[in-house]
């Protein structure tokens, strides 16, 4: 079962999602979609969740910002983990440095951009750690058979709209990513990605929504060896 995304790369960095990326070459047409503007909900930025690390022992969490992949990271925000609940609020503002650019994809004419000079910072993992040691992280998600629904947060500097569909082609897998019309107001938003594949047709899909789907809940993952 493979999982890869151009867009991560360009608009998650390295890997806050913590999912393998490859270097895919794209599909020259972007199929365009500009009906059913999909707008962010209001998120204040503060995060509480419930979930057990079983024998896992956890007392911090985390929310790290990756700049130029994984060269370096900002911190956040932080929290305390006690008795399987956590609670950490992001910051209101995020420093300009901290934040990429997403022109990018809009250039190699990816995807439609409304505002191609917003900037962005996102997390979609809550590191978790054991005094100093990093020991899982967090994640609002949904797994299924060859099929995942992950949440992420992303702050912007000003309001943006990102629309479009593209395929990637990467030797025998093929995969489709689709921003639904995708309305970000400046501010902390929530983004659900939905990824589903078939080892069959050596087909991924790839969708960015920001309506909340069914089902979603705090889950921990076992970082250790």
């Amino acid at each position: 079962m493979r999982k890869t995304s151009y867009v991560k790369v360009a608009l998650m960095g390295a890997m806050v999602v913590a999912v393998a990326m490859s270097g895919c070459s794209k599909d020259e047409n972007s199929e365009n979609n500009t009906e059913n503007t999909d707008t962010s909900s209001s998120f204040d930025g503060k995060i509480e969740a419930t979930v057990s690390t079983g024998s896992t022992t956890v007392d911090t969490v985390k929310a790290l910002a990756y700049v130029n992949g994984n060269e370096y990271n900002y911190d956040l925000a932080s929290g305390t983990y006690i008795n399987g609940r956590f609670s950490i609020t992001l910051p209101a503002t995020v420093p300009a440095k901290y934040l990429k650019t997403i022109d990018k994809l809009q250039e190699e004419g990816l995807l439609t951009i409304s505002n191609p000079a917003v900037k962005y910072a996102n997390v979609y993992y809550i590191d978790a750690f054991n005094g100093a040691e990093y020991v899982g992280d967090f994640t609002y998600r949904q797994d299924g058979t060859n099929s995942e629904i992950t949440s992420g947060y992303y702050y912007v500097d000003s309001d943006v709209t990102i629309t479009g569909s593209y395929t990637d082609d990467d030797g025998d897998w093929t995969s489709k990513t689709t921003w639904n019309n995708v309305s970000l107001k400046k501010g902390w938003n929530i983004v659900y990605e939905k990824w589903s594949s078939s080892e069959t047709t050596k087909t991924s899909t790839y969708e960015y929504t920001t309506t909340e789907p069914d089902g979603l809940a705090w889950k921990f993952r076992f970082m250790g060896l």
